[in-house]
């Protein structure tokens, strides 16, 4: 029975690093297309608990429970996954903080810093439930003045990325279209197998956007233009009257 296991632990494992290579993010489709990072302004309070009650394709009902996560959440969430593909999920590894600020958002001091720390903290408090198991979006997370920072990710987390639930995520465009609806438009680009016309109000649910349905449409015509310029979309999608994106 051991021996079935770690060969099906290292099997995972094995399908979870030969995916990556320099210039990927690997996500998960369930937190890629379901108000789990939402969009919002960094000015904006967060709410600081909340429960959602979701649905998954794959893996059925999906309750997640913890403060409100947004896309740069997500983006964190993405390095520490880079971080963490070569170590067995569960073990603490370590990373250099100034490096992945510098990284992410394109500069490194203390306020940067804090930015890293609440973020990691905030996936720490977050737990996704479903119907056979729960993860946490990160595990232990030790953060000394001096020195390199070091997080685990729960031993679990590998199951949100199995059977076709993985998304291969350009980082340079992940890191380049920020944090607002370009970023949530593009993973749910990346998440699709085939695009079809899908309704404005759709796309505002599952952003998770407080924006008017109004001031929602102009942002995303604006978010759409964008990935049209950077050839993530076809450069002849439309919003029409019955506000459908096509």
């Amino acid at each position: 029975h051991f021996t079935d296991g770690i060969e099906e632990n290292e099997r995972q494992l094995k399908a979870f690093i030969s995916g990556h290579r320099q210039g990927r993010f690997l996500g998960s489709s369930p937190l890629l297309t379901l108000p789990i990072f939402t969009v919002g302004n960094r000015r904006t309070p967060r709410d600081l608990i909340r429960t959602l009650q979701l649905r998954t394709l794959t893996l059925g009902p999906l309750n997640c429970t913890g403060p409100e996560l947004r896309q740069e959440d997500g983006l964190v969430f993405l390095a520490l996954v880079r971080i963490s593909q070569d170590v067995r999920p569960g073990r603490s590894v370590g990373f250099i903080p100034g490096e992945v600020c510098q990284a992410l958002f394109g500069f490194d001091n203390g306020a940067a810093r804090c930015r890293l720390r609440d973020s990691i903290s905030r996936l720490q408090d977050t737990k996704l439930s479903f119907t056979t198991f729960s993860v946490q979006l990160a595990g232990r997370f030790d953060y000394p003045a001096r020195g390199p920072w070091s997080v685990a990710l729960d031993p679990d987390i590998l199951r949100l990325f199995e059977n076709g639930l993985h998304v291969w995520l350009e980082d340079s465009k992940r890191l380049n279209y920020g944090s607002g609806v370009e970023s949530f438009l593009y993973c749910y680009v990346c998440s699709q197998t085939t695009l079809i016309p899908t309704k404005l109000e759709q796309l505002r649910r599952l952003s998770g956007s407080r924006a008017t349905s109004k001031a929602f449409r102009e942002e995303c015509r604006e978010a759409l233009a964008v990935l049209s310029g950077g050839g993530d979309i076809d450069s002849g999608w439309f919003i029409d009257k019955h506000e459908m994106v096509h």
